[in-house]
């Protein structure tokens, strides 16, 4: 039987100043734990930095999914666009969602169960 993954969902709009901090404590806390992972960062029409914060500093860890537009549709349009992501990773029964807001910052332990 497969392993069960972990899908973190974070949506975010003009959070330059905080994702760093965020995806930091999460790449941290990620590198502890035992299953597969997926982080996805779903933008809802930032026009500050984050887009470039997000893909220079933690392309490694990140996908990153683009609004459509730059008018944003709020924190439900984001996670709507966030649950269509995950059909492209055939999501199981038995995976776990967490999602999280972008000032969010992990304990390194946090995710251990």
């Amino acid at each position: 039987m497969q392993s069960s993954r972990l899908f973190v969902v974070i949506p975010v709009r003009d959070e330059e100043k905080r994702i760093s901090r965020c995806l930091a404590s999460l790449r941290s806390a990620l590198s502890r734990l035992a299953r597969p992972s997926t982080v996805i960062v779903v933008d809802d029409g930032s026009s500050d930095g984050t887009e470039a914060v997000v893909r220079d500093r933690f392309a490694d860890l990140v996908r990153f999914v683009p609004t459509d537009s730059k008018a944003g549709g709020g924190k439900a349009a984001a996670l709507g666009r966030a649950f269509r992501s995950l059909g492209a990773f055939a999501v199981r029964p038995d995976d776990l969602l967490l999602f999280l807001d972008a000032d969010v910052v992990l304990a390194e332990s946090s995710l251990e169960s």
